[in-house]
């Protein structure tokens, strides 16, 4: 193409700046993977995953990934207006491991009236020793274990219901609405 500058549309001229970018950012960074060895074990996990997607397995949806509260991802499937079934993750926080963890719906109503009746509350999902007063310690009382707080409250939070905070080593979860 050999027109004018002049005679170029702003958008056609931004379209040239950044085909030129590109090409000079890869000229000189490269392939930053270029020459590095694919880790058996990596490249077996992606064998495993290549293997049953063939099988006609499903992954998991990327709207069925979240987070506890200290950052650590885990599956879930359903929502928190149902049972919520929970699927842990490895140390690398990418592929389920272990059992399944399953939250009754009643267990999670628990957990909202009681973030509802008091309004601010601390988490304590210690699951040997919540904290005093703490919904942990509510849920411990209930027969269940305080751990479920790392699952469900994320989800909670995401949805509006409340928010949650680090103060000092311990998380306070806050009621914000319905």
């Amino acid at each position: 193409m050999s027109a004018r500058v002049a005679e170029l549309t702003v958008d056609e001229l931004k379209q040239i700046i950044q085909e030129a970018m590109e090409q000079k950012l890869s000229e000189m960074l490269g392939d930053p993977d270029e020459g590095l060895e694919l880790h058996e074990e990596i490249e077996a996990r992606l064998r495993r995953s290549l293997e049953s997607e063939r099988r006609g397995a499903r992954g998991i949806p990327a709207q069925e990934v979240a987070t506890t509260v200290t950052g650590k991802r885990f599956y879930h499937d359903e929502s928190v207006s149902g049972d919520l079934i929970v699927y842990p993750t490895d140390r690398d926080g990418i592929e389920p491991s272990g059992s399944k963890v399953r939250i009754p719906s009643h267990t999670i109503d628990f957990i909202r009236a009681e973030i509802r009746k008091a309004g601010e509350i601390a988490m304590g999902a210690c699951r040997d020793n919540p904290s005093p007063g703490s919904l942990g310690e509510k849920l411990r009382q209930q027969g269940k274990s305080p751990q479920f707080l790392s699952y469900v409250i994320p989800l909670l939070a995401k949805e509006g219901f409340c928010t949650y905070s680090k103060e000092g080593r311990s998380y306070v979860i806050r009621y914000t609405g319905p």
